[in-house]
């Protein structure tokens, strides 16, 4: 059986325990945890920016050299996206952020002699959609700054859990947290 973390907490108080220690406890509570997962996106360095300049590269056809405001200061971002334009809200992952489509850790780059600072991100890159026509378009009175996170949800750590044949009471979540609990 799944049991995602933030619906256990929903019944009870587990804000002070690491995984590790919620796991071992429920595993000395006589439920097996096989297994502990993250599912879905990260989010992490990845907020909504506002587009605030979006200038032809002058070194390439199809690049452009922009502004972009992530709610408290200007970066530099060199983008090929085609529907890139001024006053578009769109995700911009900073340098350090881990790119949830491949995983990638985002650092200073330079294309075509600018430099970049960041990078303006497909719906595909977030692993939002199959979407990888153009950046991403967030709606028009999204926030600059706005983490990501609060507009699509974060990941979820899911423990894998063994519940035996005679420990039926345990097949749901608020089973387990009525165990766990006592």
């Amino acid at each position: 059986m799944k049991l995602p973390i933030s619906w256990l907490a929903e019944y009870i108080d587990i804000s002070d325990l690491s995984l590790e220690e919620l796991a071992d406890r429920i595993t000395f509570a006589g439920i097996e945890i096989e297994d502990i997962e993250t599912v879905g996106p990260c989010f992490d360095k990845i907020v909504a920016g506002l587009v605030k300049t979006c200038e032809p590269h002058p070194n390439s056809d199809h690049l452009h050299v922009c502004t972009v405001f992530d709610g408290e200061q200007d970066f530099q971002v060199v983008c090929g996206a085609p529907n890139c334009r001024a006053g578009l809200l769109t995700p911009f992952a900073h340098i350090g952020a881990k790119v949830p489509e491949n995983g990638e850790v985002l650092k200073k780059g330079k294309l075509r002699g600018i430099e970049s600072f960041g990078m303006l991100c497909s719906a595909a890159e977030l692993c939002i959609s199959a979407d990888h026509s153009g950046i991403m378009e967030l709606p028009a009175d999204t926030k600059p700054g706005t983490p990501m996170e609060k507009l699509y949800g974060s990941s979820e750590t899911v423990f894998q859990v063994e519940v035996t044949w005679n420990r039926s009471d345990c097949l749901s979540v608020l089973g387990i947290a009525r165990e766990f609990s006592a």
